[in-house]
């Protein structure tokens, strides 16, 4: 459950980030999850508003957006959009990936008053 571990870091952000430019509470954080983090989004949540209590994120929503995983073949140098776990080049079926996106855990934005 590395996902208490996540979100006791962007609560920590968060806060610091509030304080630095004089937010008295947080509503609403966006975060953007590479699908490779393989993060639960039930278990996101529920850790959210555990950690959440007692800090300027007590009340605040959080939103996630999920992004895709993109993979370049190093032998074909093909990009393309990983589909159905499926880590293979679909142009030459070689295994030998590196990956462009996909393991991103950033937040985007945090909005407050």
């Amino acid at each position: 459950m590395h996902e208490f571990a996540l979100i006791a870091n962007i609560i920590k952000i968060c806060e610091e980030t509030a304080q630095k430019h004089g937010l008295n509470r947080i509503d609403t954080v966006r975060i953007c999850i590479g699908k490779m983090r393989q993060v639960v989004p039930e278990t996101m949540q529920f850790a959210f508003s555990v950690a959440a209590k007692e800090t300027l994120c007590a009340a605040a929503d959080l939103e996630m957006e999920f992004l895709p995983i993109r993979m370049r073949c190093k032998e074909c140098r093909h990009e393309f959009f990983v589909e159905d776990k499926l880590f293979q080049c679909p142009a030459c079926k070689s295994g030998a990936l590196q990956v462009i996106h996909g393991q991103e855990l950033y937040i985007k934005s945090i909005e407050g008053e």
